[in-house]
């Protein structure tokens, strides 16, 4: 990506496992290739493959679509990072992601609360909510979900300097 580019990606699949790592290979290269930074590039490939992987266990019917975003921050040497993935979900799993990116927002310590988070995921029988708070500790992204009808999007942004290539 040239100085004050712009990058937008996204694709539609019905993802499964070997294909959401297959995906995380490539958004790997391909964000090394437009970021010139490789520690970037692994959060961002991170954060596609936990969004990949909640859409795989909670969609209704299998489909998701990924959508990788940079662009130009206000500041000219700053980029605007989005990682997002929408699928429709099940309801029953709708109040429950509101109230974990809710959670997740409010901690004042990511790492924290991911430890915490590990505590907690031993005592529950399904839906550990690991992925989420590790994308906001690892990623260090934040974290934001639209919700309109059965549609769900659950997007992660950072604001991050621009590195030369």
């Amino acid at each position: 990506m040239q100085r004050g580019g712009r990058m937008n990606f996204s694709m539609e699949f019905f993802p499964s496992i070997k294909a959401i790592s297959v995906t995380r290979r490539f958004v790997t290269d391909l964000a090394i290739e437009c970021l010139h930074d490789a520690d970037l590039a692994a959060r961002v490939a991170l954060v596609a493959h936990e969004l990949l992987e909640n859409s795989l266990k909670y969609s209704v019917d299998g489909a998701a679509s990924l959508t990788i975003d940079v662009s130009p921050a206000d500041d000219t040497n700053m980029r605007s990072v989005s990682v997002g993935v929408w699928c429709r979900g099940q309801a029953s799993h709708t109040d429950t992601l509101r109230r974990a990116l809710d959670e997740i927002a409010a901690a004042e310590d990511p790492s924290a609360y991911y430890l915490s988070a590990m505590r907690r995921s031993a005592k529950r029988a399904s839906g550990s909510g690991l992925g989420l708070a590790r994308i906001r500790a690892e990623g260090e992204m934040d974290l934001t979900g639209d919700f309109e009808g059965d549609g769900v999007c659950v997007r992660a942004r950072a604001t991050v300097s621009e590195v030369e290539p």
